[in-house]
């Protein structure tokens, strides 16, 4: 990757270049990853979060985290922060693509947040920034995910951050370079990052990758590094890569398009079956009691992650949670909505939500039944059975904030769709007013970046 010509290849568009339609779908996805992150900070035991914040003490005084309030801390540990919070509601955006397993593209955002403190950072250099990032990991992963499965997303942001923070910071071709080289260049140890040898936590995996590329970011002023991402027994391209060719950028709306905006905070694969729960408490009157069997439908693209065999019958922690189907249809069906409050432990042993677990079967839909709801990935049917025999059923062809075969306009207006929803259940479940975030993320042309990291912790701050 030749960080020299980004602009040639598309890759690096100036704001007063960018379609519109581009603009408004990077602020809608950048404050979609806000408003997981917020999540996420909710969602974490108060043990938790004492300890996280003692690991400030001593740090340099450089860049403000979105959380703890009022606290300064070195970049490295601003970026481990903001990328722990904002993966431990499982709530932010993931790719989909045709042929590999996707990823969290939203990640980076945690590290852009970092960088919102820095002195001279502009509001449209971090649109600028988070527009290559998104193109560089779209392309990472169709081009290189699926020859590798067995390496986790989190590995990528080894490329696609030093760039991004690069464009935001205005870096030299040839610096950008040298951290990008430094980043990459020793495969074999991005292998650990996230299959256990290190964590087995998306949390921690997403904040130690972060924390590394700042590290090696701040070194980069001196340390040079040894020769090209591509060179040597443990560089990239040997280990992990095997490029097909040379990175052209892609039309922005088959970038876009790939990413599915979770509305719930839950497994991709358990989206649509917990709002067909909403639809149904509705239609129950709200009165969980009433039904004596549940059976999900999902598409085969999903069972096996949805339908996994051998999960435990009842949750245990939140990791566990996002990913039951049976749970989270199980608490939309009694609450009529799925918000990240459901992912505390309290609610794990709920007597309901266990009676309702238990009465839950699962199958993969028929060809025909696939193909009346539109095929591919994310269709769902849940059909509840009534104690007086009634039958209920609810369909979803593909879950909200799933934008394959969407452009411009269409695409936006569903982005729109969900980041207000996921305000609103956060202002309700935690007495927030994110209004001015809202407004700030919207209209980040106008505005110094750190003006965003004051209207986040004002709004926490009065919450």
């Amino acid at each position: 990757m030749d960080v020299t010509r980004l602009r040639e290849k598309g890759l690096y568009v100036p704001f007063e270049e960018m379609k519109h339609n581009t603009a408004a779908t990077v602020k809608y996805l950048f404050l979609d990853a806000i408003l997981a992150l917020i999540a996420g900070m909710c969602s974490m035991p108060e043990g938790e979060k004492q300890k996280l914040t003692a690991l400030l003490d001593g740090e340099p005084k450089i860049s403000r985290p979105v959380w703890p309030l009022d606290r300064k801390t070195s970049l490295e540990m601003a970026g481990f922060i903001n990328g722990y919070c904002i993966r431990y509601a499982d709530w932010g955006d993931a790719q989909r693509p045709p042929q590999s397993r996707g990823g969290h593209p939203s990640d980076m955002c945690a590290a852009m947040l970092a960088l919102c403190d820095k002195p001279g950072v502009s509001g449209k250099s971090v649109i600028e920034a988070l527009h290559t990032a998104y193109q560089l990991w779209v392309l990472v992963q169709n081009r290189m995910m699926y020859k590798r499965p067995e390496f986790d997303p989190t590995t990528f942001l080894s490329l696609t951050l030093p760039v991004m923070v690069a464009v935001c910071l205005g870096d030299s071709p040839e610096q950008t370079q040298n951290v990008l080289n430094l980043s990459a260049s020793s495969g074999t140890t991005l292998l650990q990052v996230r299959p256990a040898d290190i964590t087995n936590l998306k949390c921690g995996a997403t904040g130690y990758a972060i924390a590394r590329v700042f590290w090696l970011y701040r070194m980069s002023g001196f340390l040079q590094a040894p020769g090209s991402m591509f060179d040597g027994a443990n560089g990239w391209y040997k280990v992990v890569a095997k490029f097909d060719g040379e990175l052209e950028a892609m039309d922005d709306d088959k970038t876009y398009e790939q990413i599915q905006v979770k509305a719930l905070p839950c497994c991709n694969v358990n989206q649509a079956a917990s709002e067909c729960g909403i639809r149904l408490h509705q239609r129950i009157d709200g009165d969980s009691t009433r039904i004596r069997r549940i059976t999900v439908h999902v598409s085969p693209t999903d069972a096996g992650i949805a339908l996994k065999p051998g999960k435990p019958q009842y949750p245990y922690d939140h990791p566990t949670a996002d990913h039951h189907i049976s749970y989270c249809l199980a608490a939309a069906l009694k609450y009529g909505t799925l918000a990240p409050i459901h992912f505390e432990k309290d609610y794990f042993s709920d007597s309901e939500l266990r009676r309702l677990i238990d009465l839950t079967a699962g199958v993969v839909l028929t060809k025909e039944e696939l193909s009346a709801l539109g095929g591919g990935k994310g269709p769902c049917t849940v059909e509840v059975e009534l104690n007086d025999g009634k039958v209920l059923t609810e369909s979803v062809p593909r879950p909200a904030g799933y934008f394959v075969g969407m452009a411009g306009d269409e695409r936006n207006a569903g982005l729109h769709k969900v980041v207000e929803n996921k305000r609103a259940i956060l202002e309700q479940c935690y007495h927030y007013d994110l209004s001015e975030v809202d407004k700030v993320v919207l209209h980040f042309e106008q505005y110094e970046a750190a003006a965003l990291i004051d209207a986040v912790q004002t709004a926490l701050k009065r919450g």
